[in-house]
């Protein structure tokens, strides 16, 4: 897959999580929204859990994007730590 369809690929979801952004706030519960609609990694206990991620965390305006947060938990989702390795140390 080439770098065009790639982003072609990526438009839909982009486009999706701001419409939800625009219409219902919260960036990381948008975010993981569409990831769970687009591939379906993410749970919705997931989604829930990050409300207090939104606006940097707690609505303070103040820390790490909403969106690059939800970004993340998406990620770790899929290739994070398991928590029967969680004795396993820092980098398993």
């Amino acid at each position: 897959m080439n770098t065009d369809e790639k982003r072609a690929l990526a438009a839909h979801p982009y486009h999706k999580a701001l419409q939800y952004e625009l219409a219902y706030g919260c960036c990381p519960q948008c975010v993981l929204a569409v990831v769970q609609e687009t591939i379906g990694i993410v749970d919705d206990n997931t989604i829930k859990a990050c409300h207090g991620l939104s606006g940097g965390g707690g609505l303070m305006a103040q820390g790490a994007c909403g969106a690059l947060t939800g970004g993340l938990l998406a990620l770790s989702a899929k290739f994070g730590r398991d928590r029967d390795k969680l004795d396993k140390g820092r980098c398993i």
